[in-house]
């Protein structure tokens, strides 16, 4: 089904155009960039270790040397990988809206994206200009973007700086909201540029205050509006300045916490400019879903090879990192034709991410044997939305969803005293 997904998903002829599309100083003289995404995206579902064993498993689409290979990698530009991203998403969307099972929004009328940023680690392989340094070479930085709904990384702005400021990173992400959006994101992103420039286009935002980066006024007194699973809910109304004289209406919620948090915090704060049918004890729970991108990120270092340590270049772990989003997504929409079948409850409660992605990686070994009896491209590539979604949940009705039980493990017992 995962290879169905991606055949669908990722046409060489697409991927090849969204090359063109996209380059800037980069050029295809004879190795085409659809194969060097075949050739890295092995590597990020471990089906392979390296770019060497990779390419021996597509020696027939090569006519290039290794190095020829490694040069390709290690100048894929940014924007390149950020567009087939974004591509990748558009298409897998498609199918998750024909299968039907996408979450309920978190706000009736709003499609919710959350925002974080993500810092690949520090590699020991280091280009020329680095190897004299002490410490380990940071290959980049990322702000992502997460489709709450669908269940897919939405976007990715990257930069080989990896001392960018992800603020930065996220004026261009924001650059790109749509009227009817909710942006969800963590204090790091709550300045008064981007506040303003998702109110002008008219979103909505829900964000952690910075105690800094936003300059408001308080208009009335606070009031106790409820109780939430982590605390009391007070609420209140501000006017947040701009640089030019202007005031936004927006909402302070202040969340004050049973215990604190790990940086000490007592209380939570945040701004937001919903309306006001939406309660601030909503608002407050709702912004913990912004914890499911982190999770994501969790499992895209533990499940998939997302930070190739072999890859020192910057660009090259930037590409690695965007191929590991498409694999994560590919998996989503795996998991959202399960839920067509078995049931959101069921599949949301025993299935484990970590044996469906290792069932993955072991079924791939099969995948290779049968590449001469079955036309992988020709099967799925012109496969519309509703014809691939039929065919994977006729094929999720064949699973055996004991095997991918999870391990659900007891309470924690304290540790004895010494």
């Amino acid at each position: 089904m995962v290879r169905g997904v991606l055949e669908n998903s990722l046409p060489p002829e697409m991927v090849d155009q969204v090359f063109e599309d996209n380059r800037q100083r980069s050029y295809t003289r004879q190795l085409l960039f659809s194969t060097i995404v075949n050739i890295l995206g092995a590597i990020v579902f471990r089906t392979r270790t390296s770019i060497r064993t990779s390419c021996k498993l597509f020696k027939g689409e090569l006519n290039s040397s290794l190095r020829a290979v490694y040069d390709k990698i290690n100048h894929t530009e940014t924007g390149v990988c950020a567009a087939l991203v974004a591509k990748a998403w558009q298409r897998m969307a498609a199918v998750i809206d024909t299968l039907g099972t996408a979450r309920a929004p978190l706000f009736p009328g709003y499609q919710t994206r959350i925002v974080d940023g993500n810092h690949p680690a520090a590699t020991e392989h280091r280009i020329k200009p680095l190897r004299k340094l002490a410490g380990g070479a940071l290959p980049g930085v990322g702000v992502v973007v997460l489709d709450w709904e669908r269940e897919l990384f939405h976007s990715v702005e990257l930069s080989e700086d990896a001392y960018t400021q992800e603020r930065k990173l996220a004026l261009e992400v924001i650059g790109r909201i749509e009227a009817g959006q909710i942006w969800i994101g963590d204090r790091n992103f709550c300045t008064s540029a981007i506040l303003w420039q998702i109110e002008n286009v008219g979103a909505r935002f829900l964000v952690r205050r910075h105690k800094t980066n936003v300059r408001f006024e308080n208009v009335g007194r606070e009031q106790l509006v409820g109780q939430s699973a982590t605390g009391p809910v007070h609420e209140q109304q501000v006017l947040i300045h701009d640089d030019h004289g202007n005031r936004m209406k927006a909402r302070l919620v202040r969340v004050q916490l049973a215990s604190p948090t790990r940086d000490g915090s007592e209380c939570l704060e945040l701004l937001t400019n919903l309306p006001k049918r939406f309660g601030a004890v909503r608002i407050s729970e709702a912004y913990h879903r912004r914890w499911e991108i982190e999770t994501g990120f969790a499992h895209l270092e533990k499940m998939f090879d997302s930070e190739i340590e072999e890859l020192g270049h910057p660009r090259a772990a930037l590409f690695a990192f965007c191929l590991s989003l498409i694999a994560w997504n590919s998996v989503s929409v795996v998991k959202a034709a399960m839920r067509k079948v078995h049931g959101r409850e069921k599949v949301d409660a025993d299935v484990s991410m970590y044996y469906l992605t290792l069932l993955i990686v072991q079924g791939s070994q099969a995948i290779r044997l049968s590449e001469a009896t079955i036309d992988w491209a020709g099967k799925f590539t012109m496969m519309t939305p509703r014809q691939l979604a039929k065919y994977l949940c006729r094929l999720c009705g064949h699973q055996d969803l004991e095997s991918l039980q999870k391990n659900k493990r007891g309470p924690k017992k304290p540790a004895p005293n010494r």
